[in-house]
């Protein structure tokens, strides 16, 4: 709709003798809650950083910072508070799950987006949505019965709580989100990049490696920030499968040692925590959130770069104003870095103290130095020219120089630098005499500069794990490998590659089936008394998927085959089957084949003997009313983002707020719920509730709500809108009565995946909303109750682990029935009103 064409419409319409105003007040009412509904991500983020630098702020005037970074004992028994331990445990397991999911997920992406037929692709997006939607719990659950074990037989260990297991599990739990966003990115890539490429002679895998995984770069470099921001907050998995112990790995690549994270330890002594251990934890929470909100805002500037550059907008030329404030924030943060390096190595008094001279002295230096290149052309040229450069390099030195002095002596730390400097410009100076040197330089120095780094810092690690000469063997295989594989024709390479990303793939669906299968087998036992029960269910779930088929196949006689022959024939046998069970079980008698079933779904849990009947209640009344807080919220904020934001710097802050709520790891909303509902807002009486529960699941699926409906609401086409607006309808009439209806199915699926995320969650409902004191069905929503997600790490760290196996094996599978269910609904929902979208 053009702008003249629009202002007519907005003056004034009449139709049937009635004026309709389309700029009416309703609608800027309407406009202005729609707006608030769209803060509320901003207003949480604030109280988020506030209740958390308020509670543990304080916590750095009591304890030295550098003995909270540094220090290595974290016993608030003791007084003893060195975070050290649990910092560097978090960077470890986060480290080796990235190397491991990075590759795994890049080359999944890959496959998904370029080499699979279109109805593979959507089911395997399917299977990745599943993938996503197994709660961390599960995951915990797998990993400490099963995948523990394996460690410990594989290589003959006495336990298998290691950093290894926990970093496999958790590039496992980190696949799906960045296989999504890598394959998002390489889907964006426009097509005459491919068919440019293509056209030039070169194979498919040439275009994909060299023209549209470059291109699609920064979306993967996105994508693994976000895959790393979701690494560093998982608490629950973590928790039972690296057992907690808080050391650091010695030697530093130990990966067989146990391993405790930050948001592990907040998880663990959060409850029982007071006075300044209570601030600690607070403490580790800051530190954690900054860490997360960090990495997030990194992901979303990159994200939103990458959208700029395919929709091909122009770089503006910054003002001068923004040029200053740029550099006044840069200038803010090196001080601040500053401030750390003092602080840490004097204390927090003579840390205090400096900043003023942060701010004074670099304001006299660039007087001075503006007033130096007033007079003087040749430093105004330079001054411009290297100041930059001088200011990183004298920053990098100084970080480098405060690093060493930890380790080694002030003397000895002077030497290093003073020598490392003197032999980097002895080579600087050699190589501007010899031209031909140089650039060789230029031309291969990243070549040169990774492996000299790379090779011997490989060499070092694994030679400490397999010994020097099968590491160096090793190591001279990849390189031959590599070498190798460019003597071979493209189309050998192409063959091989495809096999490469086809076994990625395959991978992550042969762990999705693992994990199901072994969660049934481990669940059956809790579930079914015999195997008759347990066959009768499988049949008739079977039976159903195939009488689905066969109706198909019957209802077009025409494409009749021997594929469709035999479908029937595997139709009729196991309808045979199943009639056949189901007579046994007559026979036998109903109550005793489904005894363990009845017992198990129609009582109360009471630890490892009892049912699941109030944790699946409480599950229900867990994600019901977090759905109800946050879908109309949700709802709302999408519509305004996707109708009514223009883009500007307040509509970036509230993309930011939402994208950084979506990244804010669990354990941070448990903690930010029990400061803000369960103690300021005193719900319940102060204490722990399921409505504080709710609440505090509505804040963590509400992001997801908002952006399913805002790519609901922009799907829908313009010409909607211009005929509701053509027949005087208001805008808001125009949303509400039309646009809104036909993106009833995109609203649909976000509001089932939110539910899905909402009920899988373990973090937030412990310090909110769970207790394992049973006081029957949980239907009082000012009371505490109990979870499947809740019962399942009850079990797992409360109960002898053999006794505990099966009746949480039991819960696993009745959660992941749950998880399955909601997001085949999303499926069937998307794919059924994809096949009847006409527009």
């Amino acid at each position: 709709m053009t702008t003249e064409y629009r202002k007519e419409l907005t003056t004034q319409i009449k139709i049937c003798g009635e004026s309709f105003n389309l700029d009416s007040t309703s609608d800027k009412i309407v406009k202005w809650i729609l707006f608030i509904c769209a803060s509320v991500a901003i207003i949480m983020i604030f109280f988020i950083i506030y209740f958390l630098f308020t509670e543990g702020g304080g916590f750095f005037g009591k304890v030295e910072l550098s003995d909270f970074i540094f220090g290595t004992n974290y016993l608030p028994s003791h007084d003893l508070y060195g975070a050290g331990s649990v910092i560097v445990g978090t960077i470890l397991v986060t480290f080796l799950a990235m190397v491991i999911a990075i590759p795994l997920g890049i080359g999944s992406a890959i496959y998904i987006a370029e080499i699979a037929p279109p109805k593979v692709r959507k089911y395997l997006k399917f299977s990745l949505e599943i993938l996503s939607g197994v709660p961390s719990v599960v995951w915990g659950y797998f990993g400490a019965v099963i995948f523990n074990s394996w460690i410990m037989s594989l290589f003959g260990l006495e336990t298998g709580h290691t950093w290894l297991s926990g970093s496999i599990i958790l590039a496992i739990m980190t696949l799906p989100t960045i296989i999504s966003v890598c394959e998002d990115a390489i889907s964006s890539v426009p097509n005459h990049l491919k068919e440019a490429s293509l056209g030039l002679g070169a194979t498919k895998w040439q275009t994909i490696s060299k023209a549209i995984i470059p291109a699609a770069m920064s979306g993967i470099t996105a994508a693994i920030i976000l895959g790393i921001g979701r690494a560093i907050g998982e608490t629950i998995a973590l928790q039972v499968i690296t057992g907690g112990t808080k050391v650091i790995p010695n030697p530093l690549w130990n990966i067989f040692s146990g391993i405790q994270t930050i948001a592990s330890t907040i998880n663990l002594q959060f409850n029982d925590a007071h006075g300044l251990g209570l601030e600690a934890i607070f403490a580790l929470g800051i530190v954690l959130f900054l860490m997360t909100l960090m990495i997030n805002s990194l992901a979303t500037i990159i994200l939103s770069r990458i959208q700029k550059r395919f929709a091909g907008e122009v770089k503006k030329n910054k003002s001068k104003a923004s040029i200053i404030a740029l550099n006044i924030i840069k200038g803010i943060l090196c001080c601040l870095l500053l401030w750390f390096l003092i602080t840490v190595s004097f204390g927090n008094v003579i840390g205090l103290v400096s900043i003023p001279f942060f701010i004074i002295i670099p304001l006299i230096t660039y007087i001075i130095i503006k007033k130096i290149c007033a007079n003087n052309i040749k430093m105004k040229i330079f001054f411009e020219k290297f100041t930059k450069k001088i200011i990183l390099i004298g920053l990098g030195l100084t970080c480098i120089f405060w690093f060493l002095t930890i380790y080694f002596s002030l003397i000895f730390t002077i030497i290093i630098v003073a020598g490392g400097i003197s032999v980097f410009l002895l080579l600087f100076s050699y190589i501007n005499k010899r031209n031909t040197v140089n650039s060789f330089i230029k031309k291969y120095k990243n070549k040169i500069i990774m492996p000299s780094i790379g090779i011997p810092l490989i060499l070092w690690i694994f030679s400490t794990w397999w010994g020097f000469l099968p590491t160096v063997i090793i190591i001279l295989g990849f390189i031959g490998l590599y070498y190798g594989l460019r003597k071979i024709s493209v189309v050998s390479q192409q063959r091989l590659f495809y096999g490469l990303v086809a076994g990625a793939i395959i991978f992550v669906l042969i762990t999705l089936i693992i994990i199901v299968v072994f969660i049934i087998r481990l669940g059956y036992d809790a579930m079914f008394s015999n195997f008759l029960a347990f066959s009768t269910g499988v049949l008739t779930i079977l039976a159903l998927g195939l009488g689905y088929s066969v109706y198909k196949v019957l209802k077009k006689p025409q494409r009749l085959s021997i594929y469709s022959v035999v479908l029937i024939i595997l139709f009729s046998f196991i309808i045979t089957l199943l009639i056949s069970n189901i007579i046994n079980v007559f026979i036998i008698g109903w109550d005793i084949v489904f005894k363990t079933f009845i017992t198990f779904f129609t009582t109360t849990a009471s630890g490892v003997e009892g049912g699941i009947l109030d944790c699946l209640v409480g599950t229900l009344m867990l994600t019901g009313g977090s759905i109800l807080f946050a879908v109309p919220i949700g709802i709302l904020a999408g519509v305004y983002l996707s109708e009514y934001a223009k883009e500007g710097k307040i509509t970036k802050i509230i993309r930011a707020g939402i994208d950084n709520l979506n990244g804010t790891p669990s354990i941070i909303f448990g903690i930010f719920g029990a400061l803000f509902f369960v103690r300021f807002l005193q719900i319940a009486g102060g204490h722990y509730s399921i409505l504080a529960g709710q609440l505090t699941l509505a804040l963590m699926i509400l992001p997801t709500v908002i952006k399913t409906t805002e790519e609901a609401v922009k799907s829908i086409p313009q010409s909607f809108r211009e005929g509701s607006l053509a027949l005087g309808s208001t805008k808001w009439q125009s949303i509400y009565k039309v646009v809104l209806g036909a993106a009833v199915p995109g609203i649909t699926t976000g509001v089932i995946l939110g539910m899905g995320r909402s009920s899988g969650e373990t973090a937030p409902i412990i310090h909110t909303a769970a207790s394992t004191i049973n006081r029957g069905l949980p239907f009082n929503i000012f009371l505490p109750g109990n979870a499947l997600t809740y019962h399942i790490y009850i079990l797992l760290v409360s109960f002898d682990r053999e006794s505990a196996i099966i009746p949480a094996g039991g819960a696993a599978l009745t959660l992941l029935i749950l998880i399955i269910l909601m997001y085949s609904i999303t499926f069937v929902i998307r794919n059924h009103y994809q096949k009847k979208k006409i527009w």
